[in-house]
């Protein structure tokens, strides 16, 4: 099985740094970190991360975030701010802003 890394940076901080094992199927790289199920559509700019009550797609392409809580059934769509997306051979870069009450920047790295 292949390995990739997987970065989260919020405001300069690393988050989730982790070197894990995936499968490609097709345009989707799939893998797992801790108990998470990430998907990430290389084609259609789309990370999904799923848990037992939630599911979050990032459509980096509509610059939206949707999260999907199953116990009642709600979807939510929060805009990104200030996205860019950038997908190279073996390597993807995700940047994003959200604005709250403060602002918080983040960045997706994923080399596979």
């Amino acid at each position: 099985m292949q390995t990739l890394n997987f970065q989260l940076i919020t405001n300069d901080s690393k988050k989730i740094n982790s070197k894990v094992n995936y499968f490609q199927n097709k345009s989707i790289l799939n893998f797992k970190i801790d108990d998470d199920i990430y998907q990430f559509n290389i084609e259609e700019c789309l990370l999904v991360k799923k848990d037992q009550e939630k599911e979050i797609t990032m459509d980096f392409k509509k610059k939206v975030i949707i999260i999907h809580l199953f116990s009642n059934n709600i979807k939510i769509d929060y805009p990104m701010d200030k996205c860019t997306y950038q997908i190279n051979k073996n390597h993807v870069e995700l940047i994003y802003t959200l604005n709250q009450d403060i602002v918080i920047n983040n960045k997706i790295l994923i080399d596979y």
